[in-house]
């Protein structure tokens, strides 16, 4: 019997699934909004209103990958969501998982290049900016790369028939990889990218833990140098600037390690032990932290912009323009204009 055409499966849909459904697209729904205002301001914030670095560049081209996950492919889970288990089209799915994966390796690539270029900025002060021209190779190089990992992703994918054990006289159909005990090769590529995303945030961990170090050295070195009459207030200063440095590496690596690694663990585990649900909310539950990946594209523009005062500035400033009021006053960013 097929989900979409029987009256007693909608009836079934209405009353057991949709309550516990709605708030999961809800969050979503609100998550896909603040991610494509915060990803554009971003992108506008350090295209126009930053001082041109690699560094920013990296930033506005992770803005860039997130907004277009944001645009195409979190409305894309709303349906999933929301189609739980009588999901309409195979393209759809095919689509899906391309933005998503596309998007989140990029993502991810692009973390690591923003770890690796601080650590290059703070601890290999002497090494030049990247050239125009390098930059642009390396645009390239993360958009071709992630296209070719989301492509077994792609090919695996498809829409699936489902006789769900806790409702066993309906046939469902849901967006899926295939089980690892019929495709090994399904089984290896996740491994592999998980591997891959334990190695992207092993080096981000080193290279933030260096950048900390390294600014920790400058900081005694400096105030050994100081007149006993004048370090208090530079000693300060310099002191909060460490500390957000350190917090934004914190909540950068947090929300990345959080956005990833459940939604593999519990991929692989429930594709290993097909029946490792005992009721539906378990299931609705697995499908919400599978798609923990949302966090990292909706909340990365408020992890770099919290601890950024000129961000917030600039941010404020565009607000203003806007709805044409009056611009918050300048102030000075000597020292804040690297996030």
């Amino acid at each position: 019997m097929n989900f979409t055409v029987d009256n007693s499966t909608d009836l079934l849909f209405k009353r057991e699934i949709l309550p516990v459904v709605i708030p999961v697209v809800v969050f979503i729904a609100l998550l896909t909004f603040l991610g494509i205002i915060g990803n554009a301001i971003v992108i506008y914030v350090f295209s126009f209103s930053f001082k041109r670095s690699t560094v920013h560049f990296f930033i506005t081209l992770l803005a860039s990958f997130d907004i277009v996950c944001c645009i195409f492919g979190l409305p894309m889970e709303i349906v999933e969501f929301y189609y739980v288990f009588r999901y309409p089209s195979n393209a759809g799915c095919k689509f899906q998982r391309l933005v998503n994966f596309t998007c989140n390796t990029g993502s991810v690539a692009m973390l690591l290049a923003i770890s690796i270029e601080r650590y290059r900025k703070v601890c290999r002060a002497a090494l030049t900016e990247l050239s125009q021209i390098y930059r642009k190779v390396f645009v390239f190089v993360v958009v071709i790369l992630s296209l070719v990992l989301a492509v077994p992703i792609v090919v695996f994918s498809k829409k699936r028939p489902l006789q769900h054990p806790l409702f066993p006289n309906i046939t469902m159909y849901i967006c899926t990889l295939p089980s690892f005990m019929t495709n090994r090769f399904a089984h290896y590529y996740l491994i592999v990218m998980f591997l891959f995303i334990s190695v992207a945030l092993i080096a981000m961990l080193v290279s933030y833990y260096h950048v900390w170090r390294t600014a920790k050295i400058h900081l005694m070195m400096a105030h050994n140098r100081r007149q006993a009459s004048c370090a208090c207030a530079e000693d300060s200063l310099a002191k909060k600037r460490l500390g957000r440095t350190t917090r934004t590496v914190i909540a950068t690596t947090v929300l990345f390690a959080l956005s990833f690694f459940p939604s593999f663990i519990l991929i692989i585990i429930v594709l290993k032990i097909p029946a490792f649900f005992t009721n539906f909310s378990e299931e609705i539950a697995y499908f919400t932290f599978v798609h923990l990946y949302v966090l990292n594209c909706s909340f990365n523009p408020f992890v770099y912009g919290y601890f950024n005062e000129q961000f917030r500035f600039e941010t404020k400033k565009l607000i203003a323009k806007m709805l044409k009021m009056k611009e918050p006053k300048m102030l000075d960013f000597s020292s804040e204009n690297t996030p």
